[in-house]
């Protein structure tokens, strides 16, 4: 998979952002949740997935945001645009290889906590 057809698998997903921040916030509300109004013996049952799912609604929300579609469009582009064409290619790449480290990081992290429940 090149970052083409990555960046154009987000773009179409682009749209739906929305949800990914909606999601963040209900699992935000049920870690808050879990903290006040239940007891240390029920906190597992929501505080885990909590965590969870509002780790993997942050890691969507900023691969969609990182690779949203671009409107520069410029037919003939004089120097000045290409070089900022070229470092908006750089910086992109460069938040890829970040968002892949997340996303390994989360999913460790999600193996671990699963590990830990069994």
């Amino acid at each position: 998979m090149d970052k083409n057809s990555l960046a154009r698998t987000f773009q179409n997903i682009y749209p739906y952002r929305n949800y990914c921040l909606i999601a963040a916030a209900l699992c935000t509300f049920t870690l808050v949740y879990s903290f006040v109004a239940i007891s240390p013996q029920q906190q597992n049952d929501f505080l885990i997935p909590a965590v969870l799912g509002l780790l993997w609604s942050l890691i969507f929300y900023l691969s969609i945001c990182v690779f949203q579609p671009s409107s520069l469009s410029i037919n003939k582009p004089s120097m000045l645009q290409r070089l900022k064409l070229k470092f908006f290619g750089l910086f992109q790449t460069l938040l890829s290889l970040v968002l892949l480290g997340l996303t390994l990081a989360v999913v460790v992290f999600s193996f671990r906590l699963f590990n830990a429940l069994i």
